[in-house]
């Protein structure tokens, strides 16, 4: 396991007293985790870019569709993914196949009555082990 400094660097109060990080690497690390095995991004790839791993407003606003996705480019990586709100059992049947692409959000923040989403299967905040492929869930304990 990678602590937060390993993945990022150091962090540090900032004059409000909250804490904030210091991002080592190139901008790329601000939008993009890349390892032996995964692609974790915020929102996804758009492969129709000549370089789509360089386009970062895709990173952080694309919405993907996680079933018609050209998985070629990946070569054999698996892209874990948030920005898409999708409901707990898609996320776990796509976690327990082991899926190619993964999405992990839950609409952690809908928790209330909402005019699109069934928030009886939103809510949870999704975390990965990326090496057992362990999910874990937790659901939003904040009045929002």
């Amino acid at each position: 396991m990678y602590s937060f400094t390993d993945c990022f660097g150091q962090s540090f109060p900032r004059n409000d007293g909250k804490i904030v990080a210091s991002l080592r690497g190139t901008k790329q690390s601000l939008y993009l985790l890349n390892n032996t095995n995964f692609f974790i991004v915020h929102g996804g790839f758009d492969f129709k870019k000549p370089n789509p791993f360089k386009d970062f407003s895709s990173m952080i606003q694309l919405y993907i569709d996680d079933d018609n996705y050209d998985t070629s480019i990946l070569k054999g990586k698996k892209l874990i993914h948030g920005h898409k709100v999708n409901e707990l059992q898609y996320i776990q049947n796509k976690v327990n196949e082991k899926s190619q692409v993964i999405p992990l959000d839950n609409g952690c923040a809908y928790i209330k009555k909402h005019k699109i989403y069934d928030t009886s299967k939103t809510g949870n905040l999704c975390c990965l082990d990326l090496e057992s492929f362990q999910l874990y869930l937790q659901l939003n304990i904040d009045i929002i």
